[in-house]
């Protein structure tokens, strides 16, 4: 996934939930992610993550 990659901050969402992307499990279509403002960490399929376009450069 080339949003971890990027020189940029990528608004991605879960459900509706603005999340940080920590880690890709390639073999298993899996994201380690951050809730934001929760804290709350998930193991959540790359599938349900939606990139909403927006972008902050750092």
């Amino acid at each position: 996934m080339e949003i971890i990659a990027a020189p940029q901050n990528i608004e991605v969402i879960y459900h509706n939930q603005p999340v940080w992307i920590e880690a890709i499990d390639k073999e298993r279509s899996m994201a380690e992610v951050v809730i934001l403002g929760s804290k709350e960490r998930r193991s959540v399929p790359v599938a349900e993550l939606e990139e909403t376009g927006f972008v902050e450069e750092l």
